[in-house]
């Protein structure tokens, strides 16, 4: 489910980027699960007062950390991969909103706050 007008404020370049990346992390997730009844993703935008409140949530077996505890890549080559979390993170801070990333139980998420003008 989402609400189309969450993103009336935001560029078609920036939806392109924010989604390509997230969507593109979280097919990837999925397509390493052994589970097929795990391989799903789940979307969602709705409007919660003047924010835009946007999630990609996604099942995950493999999650790379590095010494600082940031997620990192899990492809072999880390210097051509490895920035679409922090490209989704720099569009939501140019935007004035804020990002999430939480990795519990399997489960990745993806919160996304943006301000409505």
């Amino acid at each position: 489910m989402f609400d189309a007008g969450c993103l009336d404020d935001v560029s078609d370049y920036d939806i392109y980027s924010l989604f390509g990346n997230a969507l593109d992390n979280a097919i990837e997730a999925c397509e390493k699960l052994a589970d097929e009844e795990r391989r799903v993703i789940k979307l969602t935008g709705v409007m919660r007062g003047r924010l835009a409140s946007i999630n990609i949530v996604n099942y995950f077996d493999e999650l790379d950390r590095n010494g600082q505890g940031e997620i990192i890549t899990t492809k072999s080559d880390k210097t051509s991969h490895g920035y679409g979390l922090k490209s989704i993170r720099m569009i939501v801070a140019r935007l004035g909103g804020d990002m999430s990333v939480t990795t519990e139980n399997g489960i990745f998420d993806v919160s996304i706050m943006l301000p409505k003008s």
